[in-house]
């Protein structure tokens, strides 16, 4: 798969192929830095600060649009509702007790984890199936994102350093 991707991408500027590869659900900041620096040799700071920018743009669509494309699907598609519903309730029972026990710390840590499908995207969908308030949710995410991305450039350059 990495080869695939490294493939599409050659082509294009590397720094906007950080970005964008970023700010997909399976790729995201833990694929992507160890991608930019080893594959486009991109300095460790710059893949960084690429990853965690593109990571973090679809936050605001996925926060803002979510609901909305639910409601348009109630009167227009009313099959693609069940869909959504049930990508609601599963982001809703991924994380309903962690943050009722410790509030926008649960969305943070849930951010930070340097693992698959344990990103944004995730924490995204619980904070609106959640119905936590935009501003918590933003900061607890944003700041999970810079844990998260300095965790995998610190793992990476590391690595660099070691082999």
């Amino acid at each position: 798969m990495v080869n695939f991707i490294i493939n599409i991408f050659d082509s294009w500027p590397h720094w906007l192929a950080t970005m964008l590869l970023s700010g997909l659900p399976l790729t995201e900041l833990r694929l992507t830095i160890p991608l930019a620096i080893h594959s486009w040799n991109i300095n460790p700071m710059d893949a960084y600060g690429l990853a965690v920018l593109g990571t973090i743009i679809p936050f605001f669509p996925i926060f803002f649009g979510l609901l909305w494309l639910r409601r348009l699907c109630e009167e227009h598609l009313p099959k693609l509702v069940a869909p959504i519903d049930k990508l609601l309730a599963h982001g809703e029972h991924k994380l309903k007790k962690q943050y009722d026990r410790y509030g926008a710390i649960a969305l943070f840590l849930l951010a930070s984890i340097p693992l698959p499908l344990a990103g944004l995207w995730s924490s995204a969908l619980v904070a609106v199936a959640l119905k936590i308030p935009f501003k918590q949710s933003f900061i607890a995410i944003f700041l999970g994102t810079l844990v998260a991305g300095g965790l995998v450039t610190l793992i990476t350059a590391g690595a660099n350093a070691w082999f």
